[in-house]
């Protein structure tokens, strides 16, 4: 019976130095947090710049789907006749931009 009491207390001990470090590192990283956000908010050319980039990357995002979306289609069309080729419709993904578009 005293074996299973110490056994007990040596679990609530070590049980308590655990939260204690748990609660030691939560209070260092909400600190840590706190003191960067700060700087942040304090630098109102800092926010810009991060705004700026996030708009810029939506910008090209946006205009490089538009571009892989985008489809040529090439009609090629004549008489139909006996031996020769049919008309046919082709269909061209385009990446990029050519050298004509403006």
């Amino acid at each position: 019976m005293k074996e299973m009491q110490a056994t007990c207390y040596d679990y609530e001990d070590s049980l308590k130095e655990c939260t204690e470090k748990v609660q030691d590192r939560e209070d260092k990283v909400e600190n840590g947090m706190d003191e960067s956000k700060l700087k942040e908010l304090r630098n109102p050319w800092k926010q810009e710049q991060e705004e700026e980039k996030v708009k810029f990357s939506e910008v090209v995002q946006d205009s490089t789907q538009e571009l892989d979306k985008e489809v040529e289609e090439i009609i090629r069309l004549g008489r139909f006749s006996e031996g020769d080729k049919r008309p046919m419709k082709v269909r061209m993904i385009r990446k990029g931009n050519l050298a004509d578009d403006t």
